[in-house]
């Protein structure tokens, strides 16, 4: 049957067609003899009005307006109004109603021609199609748009009486106004920013047609609605855009509403903004481009205008503005509103210093007598911090540091920290230096490297030797002591044009060197950096004072060891022992040689030393070794120097590999610039190490220790494969790995030398290289031959003709194998793309006597990599493997394949490389199993992986682009699979996923969607919602179990949703800017599903969808605490309420 109706709804179609009903959705009109078009049976679309019937000839027009023809349509009009033809001069009736159409045909309709409007930009707004939105909520009796010819959009809102879950009679008006506000909210998730409603009001009436409001049909006459509410909607538009002093302000809709004030009370006279009715006033005025001044203080922002309300409502902007904090009187809940917007602005500076009063002070003493604080104490002081009293000042930073040493971590900390770190701006030096000792660790690691930079930037001399010996008594965090080490690099390469900047880095290498030798875990990263400025600062006199403060560094490391022990006693049999019976050294040694290792071990914490910072901090002294637990025996003598290997077994089993060398004819300063570099090049950081790791040198015996590395030098590997048969294949495979990593360990060199180094004798004999290529670290073995760097074309061309084609040479199976990609790929692998790409340009410009071969080849090798991205090793080698596997495993199921590159993904690190090559898992999956897809997927996949790369997408962006390339191709079922487990790396191979999208104005919102079973083996899926229904769905299940939930426009929503498409439970949260961090606000289960896993599958599907946009940490409030612990989430000082680590797994408590 045909019938007429208005607007259904997508579950009322979805619920007939469950069973076995097809419900079809259509539109007609009288012009066209009824239907006009209708979805095909079985073909129904959410929200579609179907395509054309028979007979029905349709088009849409350039703004979009439905045109028809056809047999079935009317002749014309009887009477046309206002004489126009009926139809245009193609014979098209045109139907007054905005579609749009999809790409299978289906039209959508937008709304009426004559309803939309243009806001001031002269952007289109469909009203109907919003005020629809609001038709999925219950408790909206009727919403109306305002828009036209305004700056932005707002709602009027009329509360459904018949609503019965919430009684609206017996709420307040800000209750009401909270729970219609999260309703917005979510809409506004929904539609394009411009079409955002800002601001709402809730009418006590509806529309009336008695009143000219609506048409016959019901439809609001829009110009009559907007007369009758017109004291209403300008209300919503009395958010006031002031230019005061040259600054554009936004004074917002709160603050007149708590004030109890319209827009127009306020006025502006030259550089003051007042309001005259409470009396009270305020100086803006421009200063210069970067900074105004506001009340009493300075301030930075970034945008076009000033929003005064986060000023106000931010603690760290008002705290210490005395003027704008009396200039509003506000309640101290108002003044810590949350909300971004603040995020731009940035406190500079006070315009004047404080003048405190007796009374002044007497406040802040008394204060100083609490134990608990508000921020009303925090503002007294901050003032007096920004004083000319230099008492009063050290009295508030005195102020701060209780509140911040005050046990758990209050939300008085934070405001703290940054009032502390307003002490870089104070005139008095005594203030600033008991400010930074104080603030110093206790900051924050995220912006530590900028306060610790403020301070000095204004006080280059700011550590004076109290400051400094403060500092060395506390724990600073190893990022903590980076960011020092980073600054004092700086300057050490910024001295020679500065003396201030000189002496900076004079008395930052001092502080460094003291606080390793007072902390030992921290000894090995600054005397890396030491080293570094011993080489390279900028002036003699920075490097002659960064080698004198290694010996501080080494002296305080030999210190805490203590004096080596020269006799113990053996525990099991009473006797006294020495290291003479300790060390068993191999028949037939040099005698010199055992002299001189025997001096070193006895008479110096060589031993002790070494171990220590070679194995994690583990101290070994006489009496945890037994007599005979020490071995030395000769490994080889080559370059002046004989190595031994010195095996140390413990009482407690433990056993430690060192390597000994003792110099044979070497000078001291050969000597000394060997051990340089092993310390450059040993310490890891973000990349692994290159040679040796570093122990420690014994200048007397002339002996220095270092890490012993186990496994076969590269010459040996080729010898030992070569001569195996069976494994002649696997050479062949495995030579473009082995040189690949051999000439990144040379060119790794390189780098850390400060380019300037490089090693002579590429010699196989003298790396160790991994023969898995799976396995990383690669070990130059030996520094003793290096040359000064003669250029960067000038060492590719030896590592071709001195590594390579030697090697090859005496392999000839290996000819051909290693061309110059791999050479030039071995420069990217260490520098990076960017680094890479940059120092080949200017080779190319700087070396033209380079061979034209390799100049071309270059050329040749940097355009692909700049169109296409580079490939580091491990991703190339992982896509090389799948593609021999599948290639023996031919019809290998979907889910064998999706397990095969896990394990690949998981084997070779290739997570490791998503810091540098964010775009890692796409381009793995692109080589391996869309390597062959069509061409309309891999365009797509490529383009994916150029937004990646390029930063213009972020990895927790990607599931939602994925899910809209999906949208717009035509994939087979593989595909499907493949690409869920790409955008989400925990799913398994077993897991049951789909894609689901929502189609709201033409703006398509795609989403992956995972079923999940519960208890009862009842099928749900977790997803977001993609409807503003569903969120208001959600909304209520938290009502309903009577949770008090605003949604607000930084949320997001995930939902379990049931067969019968209905929200049975849900988790609401933020994420914060960065993707690092999010906050989970509530979790709830409708009744009749909890305790059969519901929770559970959202919890984890919560923590699966963080970790695959990055984030690392997770928190959330102080209630059910024994509920979240079985997650993981514990206390910890720094966070307020729990907080869960998500890189750690939990069992969790199961079904709930």
């Amino acid at each position: 049957g045909l019938s007429a109706a208005g607007h259904l709804d997508t579950d009322i179609f979805r619920f007939f067609h469950k069973r076995g009903i097809q419900l079809l959705s259509g539109f007609g009109m009288s012009e066209a003899t009824g239907g006009i078009t209708m979805t095909p049976p079985s073909q129904y679309k959410d929200n579609s009005l179907g395509v054309a019937l028979p007979g029905i000839e349709l088009k849409l027009g350039e703004d979009g307006e439905l045109l028809i023809r056809g047999p079935y349509v009317m002749m014309g009009y009887l009477d046309p109004p206002d004489g126009q033809p009926s139809f245009d001069e193609h014979g098209w009736l045109h139907t007054g109603d905005l579609m749009r159409m999809d790409d299978d045909g289906h039209i959508h309709i937008v709304d009426r021609k004559k309803e939309i409007y243009k806001n001031i930009k002269g952007q289109t707004i469909a009203p109907q199609r919003i005020e629809n939105l609001f038709r999925e909520f219950a408790s909206v009796g009727r919403a109306f748009l305002v828009g036209e010819h305004r700056e932005y959009n707002t709602l009027l809102i009329y509360p459904n009486p018949e609503y019965e879950e919430l009684d609206f009679s017996s709420m307040s008006a800000e209750e009401m106004r909270e729970h219609f506000r999260s309703l917005v909210v979510s809409v506004n998730k929904f539609v394009a920013p411009f079409e955002r409603i800002v601001d709402f009001a809730i009418i006590d009436r509806d529309l009336d047609a008695e009143l000219g409001e609506l048409t016959p049909k019901g439809t609001p006459r829009r110009k009559v609605v907007v007369d009758n509410f017109a004291d209403v909607i300008e209300t919503l538009y009395r958010r006031a855009f002031l230019e005061v002093g040259e600054v554009n302000l936004t004074l917002p809709n709160w603050l007149f509403q708590t004030l109890g004030l319209t827009a127009q009370d306020a006025n502006v006279e030259a550089s003051r903004l007042a309001f005259p009715s409470i009396g009270t006033s305020l100086t803006v005025q421009r200063l210069d481009e970067n900074r105004v001044r506001v009340g009493s203080c300075l301030y930075s922002y970034g945008g076009r205008a000033l929003d005064l309300g986060s000023l106000l409502a931010t603690p760290r902007l008002w705290l210490g503005n005395d003027e704008l904090f009396a200039f509003a009187p506000l309640d101290l809940d108002d003044r810590q509103r949350p909300g971004r917007s603040a995020e731009a602005i940035a406190w500079v500076g006070r315009a004047e210093p404080f003048q405190p009063s007796a009374a002044d002070r007497e406040k802040l003493e008394e204060s100083s007598r609490h134990a608990e604080w508000s921020l009303l104490d925090l503002d007294q002081a901050a003032r007096m911090l920004i004083s000319t009293d230099e008492a009063s000042a050290l009295n508030a930073v005195r102020l701060f540091e209780r509140v911040i040493a005050s046990g758990e971590e209050g939300p008085l900390a934070e405001p703290a920290r940054y009032l502390l770190a307003r002490a870089s701006e104070v005139g008095s030096v005594e203030v600033r230096r008991r400010a930074f000792q104080v603030l110093v660790p206790v900051e924050r690691v995220t912006r530590f490297r900028t306060t610790i930079g403020r301070f000095f930037a204004r006080d280059p001399q700011l550590l004076d030797s109290e400051t400094r010996a403060v500092l060395c008594e506390r724990s600073l965090s190893e990022s903590m002591v980076e960011a020092f080490a980073d600054l004092a690099w700086d300057a050490c390469t910024e001295s020679a044009q500065d003396e201030d900047v000189e002496g900076l880095a004079a008395t930052l290498i001092d502080f460094l060197a003291e606080y390793g030798a007072a902390h030992p875990t921290l000894f090995r990263k600054i005397r890396v950096f030491l080293v570094r400025a011993n080489l390279f600062a900028g002036t003699r006199s920075l490097r002659a004072r960064a080698g004198e403060a290694r010996s501080t560094l080494r002296d305080g490391l030999f210190h805490w060891l203590g004096p080596t022990m020269m006799i113990a006693v053996d525990t099991e049999t009473g006797q006294e022992y020495r290291w003479d019976d300790v060390i068993v050294f191999e028949e037939g040694m040099d005698e010199d040689d055992r002299r001189r290792l025997l001096s070193a071990i006895k008479n110096t914490p060589l031993l002790s030393g070494s171990i220590f910072l070679l194995y994690g901090g583990r101290v070994i002294r006489l009496t945890d070794v037994p007599p005979g637990g020490v071995w030395i025996r000769l490994m080889g003598e080559r370059h002046s120097k004989a190595v031994y290997r010195i095996t140390v077994q413990t009482r407690s089993q433990d056993s430690y590999e060192l390597a000994a060398n003792l110099n044979k004819s070497l000078s001291a300063e050969a000597v000394q610039q060997e051990i340089d570099w092993l310390i450059l090049c040993g310490e890891s950081g973000d990349r692994e190490p290159v040679v040796e790791d570093f122990g420690g040198y014994v200048p007397e015996q002339d002996v220095w220790a270092e890490e012993f590395i186990p496994g076969a030098t590269l010459d040996r590997e080729l010898r030992r494969l070569a001569r195996r048969a069976d494994e002649g294949e696997q050479l062949g495979l495995l030579w473009p790995f082995l040189a690949w990593s051999a000439m990144s360990a040379f060119v790794d060199f390189w780098d850390r030398t400060g380019r300037r180094c490089e090693i002579a004798e590429l010699s196989p004999s003298d790396i160790v290289v991994p023969t898995h290529d799976y396995h990383r670290g690669s070990r130059i073995v030996s520094l003793s031959v290096r040359c000064d760097h003669r250029g960067l074309l000038a060492m590719l061309q030896s590592f071709r003709e001195r590594f390579v084609e030697a090697t090859e040479g005496e392999y000839s199976d290996l000819e051909g194998l290693v061309g110059w990609d791999v050479i030039f790929s071995s420069v990217l692998e260490v520098l990076g793309e960017n680094d890479g790409l940059a120092v080949y340009e200017r080779a190319l410009e700087l070396e033209a006597d380079a061979p034209d071969e390799l100049r071309t080849a270059l050329r040749e090798y940097a355009s692909t990599v700049s169109s296409r991205g580079f490939l580091p090793m491990r991703l190339y080698f992982a896509a090389k493997r799948y593609r021999r596997w599948e290639l023996l495993n031919e019809g290998a199921t979907p889910q064998a394949r999706a397990r095969t590159l896990g394990e690949f993904y998981d084997t070779y690190g290739l997570d490791r490389l998503a810091r540098s090559y964010p775009e890692v898992r796409l381009r793995f999956f692109r080589e391996t199993v869309f390597r062959d897809s069509s061409p309309e997927l891999t365009g797509g996949l490529d383009d994916l992986i150029r937004r990646v790369r390029s930063g213009k997408m972020r990895n927790g962006e990607l599931a939602g682009a994925v899910a809209d390339l999906r949208g717009r191709l035509k994939v087979q079922h593989d595909d499907d699979y493949f690409l869920a487990r790409m955008a989400f790396a925990y799913l398994q191979p077993e897991d049951t996923v789909d894609f689901v999208s929502s189609d709201l104005g033409g703006e398509y919102q795609s989403e992956i969607v995972v079923s999940l079973d519960d208890a009862d083996g009842n099928a749900f899926r977790v997803r977001h919602a993609l409807l503003p229904k569903e969120v208001e769905r959600l909304h209520r299940l938290f009502l309903a179990a009577k949770l008090d939930v605003r949604f607000g426009p930084e949320h997001r929503y995930l939902v379990a949703i049931n067969d019968r498409e209905q929200i049975i439970g849900g988790i609401y949260y933020t994420v914060e800017e960065g993707a690092a961090s999010a906050h989970l606000e509530k979790i709830v289960v409708a009744e009749r599903y909890r305790g059969r896993g519901v929770a559970d599958g959202l919890m984890r599907q919560f923590f699966n969808r963080l970790r695959a946009a990055g984030a690392q940490t997770v928190t959330t409030g102080f209630f059910r605490p024994e509920y979240f612990y079985a997650y993981g989430f514990k206390i910890e000082r720094r966070y307020a309420g729990l907080v869960k680590e998500l890189e750690e797994e939990s069992a969790g408590p199961g079904a709930s």
